[in-house]
This record gives structure tokens, C-alpha cells and sequence, in this order.
């Protein structure tokens, strides 16, 4: 059986519409997945970190290590907003989110009891989950042997 094309301009239309919201909705749904793991991931990481430095570096650092790894996930979530915002209500990013980063660097730099390293290295701790998940991206999928005996 041989389908022929419509002739009609507006079910071409309407199969392109309905095609593109199949499409859109298909990305903001990975979009949405991608961004949930990235926080699951970050928070994972921080919690993880946190304990191997109070072992090995004790409470104090790692307390100031805890502080950076919430301001990564602030700066984070306001990252995730204005991407989400992008194209609906904004045309460009802002920079806006680059003032709990400062805030945080120059509340360390002002207060003794707080360290700068442990704290940006905290900070980061998002762009490992970045390379978590891209590494997972990267990596061939094992093929599964079900249909061999």
C-alpha cells in the first residue's frame, strides 16, 4: 500500500505543529531529568565530600568546604531559573547570580574563622557533578547478551 502525501497546506501545518510539540515536550522533559540529576548529583557529592574532609581535615574545614557546597547550589538553582527563563521572558543571561559568589568570597576574606580554599572548593562542586554526568554520556552503554545463550 503506497501513502500519498497531503495536498492540504494546513494538515502539513498542523503535522509540523504537532511535531513540534512532540519534539519540544521531549526536551523539556530530558531537559528537566538532566537538570533534577544534576542537582542529585551535586547534593550526593557535597554530602559525600563532606564526610572524607571532616575525616581528614576535621570540622572546621569542613564546615567551610559545607558553606561553599551551598552556595554552589544556590548559584546552581539561579542558573537553572535564568536558562529557564531564557527565550520566554529574558533574551540573554544575567549576571545577577555572580553576587552570592561574591558575597560568600568576601565574607571569607573579611572573618577569620572562615577559609577561601576549602570554601571555592566547595563552590565547584557543581562542575563535578558536570563531569559526573558527562562522563556517563560518554561511556558506551554495556549491550546486554539476552538473546545469546
Amino acid at each position: 500500500m503506497k501513502v500519498l502525501p497531503a495536498k492540504s497546506k494546513e494538515f502539513k501545518k498542523s503535522s509540523k505543529a504537532i511535531a513540534a510539540s512532540n519534539l519540544s515536550s521531549s526536551s523539556v522533559d530530558d531537559y528537566e531529568s538532566l537538570k533534577l540529576k544534576l542537582f542529585i548529583i551535586t547534593l550526593a557529592l557535597a554530602g559525600f565530600i563532606f564526610l572524607a574532609v571532616v575525616g581528614f581535615y576535621g570540622l572546621g574545614v569542613a564546615l567551610n568546604y559545607l558553606l561553599g557546597a551551598c552556595t554552589g547550589v544556590v548559584y546552581l538553582k539561579m542558573l537553572a531559573k535564568s536558562v529557564d527563563e531564557l527565550g520566554k521572558t529574558r533574551k540573554r543571561l544575567g549576571y545577577s547570580r555572580f553576587g552570592v559568589f561574591i558575597a560568600v568570597f568576601i565574607l571569607a576574606a573579611r572573618l577569620h574563622q572562615l577559609q577561601i580554599l576549602p570554601i571555592f572548593l566547595g563552590f565547584i562542586t557543581y562542575k563535578a557533578a558536570v563531569l559526573v554526568i558527562l562522563t556517563q554520556d560518554l561511556l558506551p552503554m554495556p549491550k546486554s547478551d539476552t538473546n545469546q545463550k
